[in-house]
């Protein structure tokens, strides 16, 4: 009797894993026609808004006629960066104006499947990775090639771009090497990411002292803004510009990181 009952147990086993398979097999393939049609809708929609010329007209009478400076972004839409042609008509209206635009994160970068299941990993590494793929194809496409007066700030600090400058743009090699593994003519690059690259703290408390310090000693005090993710906690609103104040850096670039920023790429 323990064999037949165990026998069946067996063979219910194998159809139940079979029936997991199937569905395993029929989920995956729903949720690749899904990404593929949204991404498929937001590209027509991004590539209709950016084309349409009432969109743009409409662009030109917030600016010509309601005084508008400047304008917000995502750091992607589906499964397209700022540097996707989809965008050109946006930018190239924004370049006319040299508008400055405040690139906001989304909460997980384009490819986020190895950090969903962990919520703080998903929702503190998710922006910073978006925000540093962002910067990364904004730099390396040529797109400041293209629009020069465009002025771009990121938040999260750019996803903490701080940490990788020197890891990005390599410098010359004194000695000649056998194998060449990086680009090392950068300059250009550098410069644009002077230029034309801004980067939001988001929320000073969370990033601590050292590593804000590091930032302003690393991208320069005039190129980061302060901020404070309101209303995700009060208290980095409330305590914020205390904690900046607090800081081993200037008074002078207290002032800039505050407000003296802001003021100049936002037209204030």
């Amino acid at each position: 009797m323990d064999e037949m009952r165990l026998a069946r147990l067996r063979e219910e086993l194998e159809k139940a894993r079979k029936k997991r398979d199937d569905w395993d097999a029929k989920v995956k393939d729903l949720e690749r026609k899904y990404k593929e049609a949204e991404n498929t809708c937001i590209h027509n929609m991004v590539h209709e808004a950016n084309l349409t010329p009432e969109q743009l007209a409409e662009l030109d009478r917030c600016v010509k006629e309601l005084g508008m400076k400047d304008i917000q972004l995502c750091a992607h839409y589906g499964e397209m960066y700022l540097d996707d042609e989809a965008f050109a008509p946006l930018l190239r209206r924004m370049n006319e104006y040299g508008m400055t635009a405040y690139v906001h994160h989304t909460p997980v970068p384009v490819e986020y499947q190895s950090i969903k299941e962990y919520n703080n990993l998903r929702r503190s590494l998710g922006r910073c990775e978006d925000q540093l793929i962002a910067v990364g194809r904004e730099l390396f496409s040529g797109m400041f090639e293209q629009y020069p007066n465009i002025r771009l700030v990121h938040s999260m600090l750019g996803g903490g771009f701080f940490a990788y400058t020197s890891l990005w743009f390599p410098k010359k090699p004194k000695v000649k090497e056998a194998v060449t593994r990086f680009k090392d003519d950068n300059e250009r690059i550098v410069e644009q990411l002077q230029t034309n690259i801004f980067f939001e703290m988001s929320h000073a408390q969370p990033w601590g002292r050292e590593q804000l310090e590091c930032a302003v000693h690393t991208l320069g005090a005039d190129h980061i803004l302060f901020g404070t993710s309101y209303p995700v906690r009060p208290v980095w609103l409330l305590e914020g510009a205390d904690f900046v104040r607090s800081l081993d850096i200037s008074d002078e670039e207290k002032e800039l990181i505050l407000h003296g920023n802001a003021e100049r790429l936002y037209h204030l």
